[in-house]
Order: C-alpha cells, then sequence, then structure tokens
C-alpha cells in the first residue's frame, strides 16, 4: 500500500494498493482540515492521517473491519424503507 498527500492544503489522501497498480487510488477525506502526515501502523492494518486539529485519526484498512464499523455507524445497515426510497426498482438485499 501507498498513501500520499498533495497539493498546496491537501485535505484528503490517496490510498493505492501497489499489487493492484492499475487501480485507481482510494481517496479517503481528512475531514477537518489539511494533511500534515500519513503513515500506515505497524502490518499496514490502519492508515493514520494527522491535521492540525486531530493529530491522529485511523481508517481501518481490513475490509472485513471496515465494513463492521460501516455497519455500526450506520446501525445495522439500510431498512427495506430507505432501500426503496433510494434504490427504487432494485431488489432489497441487506447490507449489514
Amino acid at each position: 500500500m501507498l498513501s500520499t498527500a498533495s497539493g498546496a492544503r491537501p485535505t484528503t489522501t490517496g490510498v493505492w494498493e501497489t499489487a493492484s497498480p492499475r487501480l485507481s487510488p482510494a481517496s479517503v477525506p481528512a475531514g477537518d482540515g489539511p494533511v500534515l502526515a500519513v503513515g500506515f501502523t505497524p502490518e499496514n492494518r490502519e492508515l493514520r492521517v494527522a491535521t492540525p486539529h486531530l493529530s491522529q485519526r485511523g481508517y481501518p484498512l481490513d475490509p472485513e473491519r471496515a465494513a463492521a464499523l460501516a455497519c455500526a455507524r450506520a446501525r445495522g445497515g439500510t431498512t427495506q424503507a430507505e432501500w426503496r426510497t433510494y434504490l427504487p426498482g432494485v431488489e432489497y438485499r441487506r447490507t449489514c
């Protein structure tokens, strides 16, 4: 994996999967200001991003862990009613 922040006042960092160099980078928002530093935790389990307001923000790189965190924040995923509203005509499937 490779991560960079570029530009005069970068507010996102790009993450590349170096094993698949043809894939476009994922863009990770810093959230509260310009990116000061980026790095990886041991064993590359998290991407760490530092901004003026938050010295370390962690983003999980393990897909299963990232999905579990997203589902926890979404309080269990999309309901059937929400699905019908935002994805009309697409058959419902449980997201979390």
